[in-house]
């Protein structure tokens, strides 16, 4: 690890997997002020440390891959260790320009100003494949901010003041990748904190294998061991108080149609072999 500067205003956590180099070539690129941790969950020691020799950038290899919530967690105890005000998460597939992490900050100093006690700030994504924007769920608009509040914040993107985590913790480690985002900011609102989406701020952002429609409705297609983690994690939140019912119903409803798709799929064994454990795991370790 290179030496950071520890009055930087804001650490970056980039959690990687199986990653290309020109991705994070270009992620390190658009960064320059701030500090950059890039935590490398692929199991294989197949990229070089050398590659990320800048004053600014710390690479941290993983000997496993044990999931996002843990890496992100190192990568927010590192940036609290080295002072920095601000935590921001980016997945390694999106594209930043180069002042997003400035506009992200000015946004949430100017939300902080008023009347409304912020947790999370999030941009609005972008999908790279078609230049469309995912959709947001909204719960509020602040029109004299021109702002969103909502209950639900994707990882990429999203900023954390660094006295936050002191409040509520860090990502919740047991559920490894799907949710991990999501119930972090249902424990914020727990706590008294809001959520925020300012859509003035554009994310490239990638989601799932491949994006398609199936009756109407949109699917994400994903490798068949996310399945696995998408139905365990959807009962271990289930049966948590804090998490709203609105997402365990259109979730259940999701849950139970997708069953219906995936007989389409090419490898629908093992996605229902997936499916199936998670569901029996889902069950016997809420």
């Amino acid at each position: 690890m290179y030496p950071f500067n520890t009055t930087s205003k804001c650490g970056v956590v980039v959690v990687l997997y199986y990653p290309t180099l020109n991705a994070i070539e270009d992620i390190i690129s658009s960064i320059n002020e701030y500090n950059i941790y890039l935590i490398d969950n692929t199991p294989e020691n197949d990229i070089k440390y050398s590659l990320y020799n800048f004053d600014n950038t710390s690479y941290i290899k993983n000997k496993e891959n044990k999931g996002i919530a843990f890496a992100q967690n190192i990568g927010i105890k590192r940036a609290l260790n080295d002072g920095c005000e601000y935590v921001a998460f980016f997945d390694q597939d999106s594209l930043l320009s180069e002042d997003l992490i400035d506009k992200l900050i000015q946004e949430y100093n100017r939300i902080e100003k008023s009347e409304y006690k912020i947790g999370v700030l999030g941009p609005l994504p972008i999908n790279l494949d078609n230049n469309q924007p995912y959709k947001q769920r909204v719960l509020k608009k602040i029109d004299d901010l021109e702002i969103f509040i909502t209950d639900m914040v994707i990882s990429s993107g999203m900023l954390v003041k660094s006295f936050v985590f002191e409040r509520v913790g860090l990502m919740d480690e047991d559920l490894f990748i799907d949710g991990v985002d999501f119930e972090f900011c249902w424990r914020l609102q727990e706590a008294g904190f809001k959520c925020f989406v300012t859509y003035k701020i554009k994310l490239l952002h990638k989601v799932g294998k491949d994006d398609t429609s199936f009756m109407g409705f949109p699917i994400i297609i994903s490798s068949p061991i996310r399945y696995y983690y998408m139905y365990r994690n959807y009962f271990k939140l289930a049966f948590r108080n804090y998490v709203p019912l609105s997402w365990k119903l259109k979730n259940l409803v999701k849950r139970v149609f997708f069953l219906f798709y995936a007989l389409t799929l090419d490898d629908r064994k093992n996605i229902y072999r997936n499916i199936l454990k998670g569901v029996l795991d889902g069950f016997s370790k809420k």
